[in-house]
């Protein structure tokens, strides 16, 4: 039900546009991964899932009507650069979902989360840093 679903892939997306997922709109493991521009709405669950030792470069990204807009999990790293999101239940989520995983990375810088129920959601082992300092 995930939207699309990369993994062990080293891919550089130029524009990516998902409306109405049942799941994650864009789910990546495994690998290493660049978004240049991208619009994400009606996620059912989250806007960008990363996880299992992957990293993310996202450039510019809209997301709208999703449960969480980026997750990081399971010793992946993202970093974010001009990011709008709005209706969501978490801005942004770090996690250890897997045991044999440690917890998730996510450094942002320019980042406008409207409309949302908590703006962080941070697990044991997960860090989230605003232009490079921990927001915790």
């Amino acid at each position: 039900s995930d939207g699309v679903d990369f993994d062990y892939s080293n891919l550089k997306l130029d524009f990516v546009d998902i409306d109405n997922a049942k799941g994650d709109c864009l789910d990546f493991s495994f690998g290493k991964y660049e978004i240049k521009d991208g619009k994400l709405n009606n996620c059912a669950d989250k806007a960008v899932s990363v996880g299992e030792t992957s990293n993310l470069k996202v450039n510019k990204l809209d997301v709208l009507n999703s449960n969480i807009g980026i997750a990081s999990k399971d010793n992946s790293r993202v970093e974010i650069k001009n990011i709008k999101m709005k209706n969501l239940g978490y801005c942004l989520s770090v996690y250890n979902k897997k045991k044999e995983f440690g917890g998730g990375l996510i450094n942002y810088s320019n980042m406008q989360c409207d409309n949302f129920i908590e703006k962080y959601d941070i697990g044991k082992k997960s860090k989230i840093f605003e232009n490079g300092k921990s927001v915790q």
